[in-house]
């Protein structure tokens, strides 16, 4: 009859244990309650012109995905509190200790990402190109010509293009550098002919060029190699939230707001891609 006993503790134990958990997990206010409470949604942001954009001298925000945010903010009758500044390497630590409620700075859906954040469905689409030296026409008739060792692609560790350059060109040397180096320094590394493939986004090389005409060419711009949807990412497992803000942002997509902000910021047209409406007027 011991054993029986035994099996009886040992399931009285796990029932007890398992009623305990489920209980601290009912217990715990969700992100969506707690906005919904208080009526105010926390953001944290990186700085990336023209999507979010901080003035240095005054500390003011403006950008696409700071403007989307608010237009969505209003919508649902929420203040959009600027938490903190984050940086690309660390924004999703702060998502799952509960310091802010969402990135909101126009963030890529990207697959890696998707292992530690949730997203809501895409604003609009950046193009990532292909950027050479002006006077190289070795990769003029096909970015297959890419995919060789004698060829270096700058990349930035955890970035696009870091992804596109794996994926897409393995056979390549990869010329890497840290997480933490702006952008603009994948098209330098080019320029200064350190390496000769950059992958980015146009908006990127558009400013770049202006600084620096004629050092560098787009191949294949009719065709990017990669579009990444823009968005506001989310903690995992918050679908309230994410239902609710998807809402707001279809909203503002079909009703032109989005794209009136777009044409505010667009540093040249085609530099973003437009969500389609989802519906069609007969």
């Amino acid at each position: 009859m011991c054993w029986v006993k035994f099996i009886f503790a040992s399931a009285f134990i796990i029932l007890f244990s398992v009623g305990s958990v489920r209980a601290e997990v009912q217990g715990k206010e969700s992100t969506y309650a707690r906005v919904m409470r208080t009526g105010t949604l926390r953001c944290a942001y990186f700085v990336v012109p023209p999507e979010f954009i901080k003035d240095p001298n005054t500390g003011k925000l403006s950008g696409i995905g700071y403007e989307v945010t608010e237009a969505a903010g209003r919508l649902l009758g929420l203040h959009i509190d600027w938490t903190e500044e984050v940086g690309v390497g660390e924004m999703t630590t702060g998502l799952s200790t509960g310091r802010y409620d969402a990135v909101c700075s126009s963030v890529f859906n990207r697959a890696p990402l998707a292992r530690q954040a949730d997203f809501t469905v895409p604003f609009m689409y950046t193009p990532v190109g292909i950027f050479v030296r002006a006077d190289d026409h070795r990769f003029d008739k096909s970015a297959a010509a890419i995919n060789d060792a004698a060829v270096s692609i700058a990349i930035i560790d955890g970035d696009t293009s870091q992804e596109v350059s794996s994926l897409d060109f393995p056979k390549a040397q990869k010329h890497s550098m840290p997480l933490n180096v702006d952008v603009s320094m994948l098209l330098e590394n080019v320029a200064v002919r350190k390496s000769d493939v950059a992958f980015t986004y146009m908006a990127n090389f558009f400013r770049y060029d202006q600084a620096n005409p004629g050092k560098l060419k787009a191949i294949f711009r009719d065709k990017p190699i990669r579009a990444f949807g823009n968005t506001i990412m989310l903690p995992h497992r918050e679908e309230e939230l994410k239902s609710m803000l998807n809402v707001a942002l279809s909203e503002l997509v079909n009703g032109g707001i989005v794209e009136s902000i777009i044409a505010k910021y667009e540093p040249y047209p085609g530099a973003y891609y437009r969500v389609s409406t989802s519906y069609r007027a007969p």
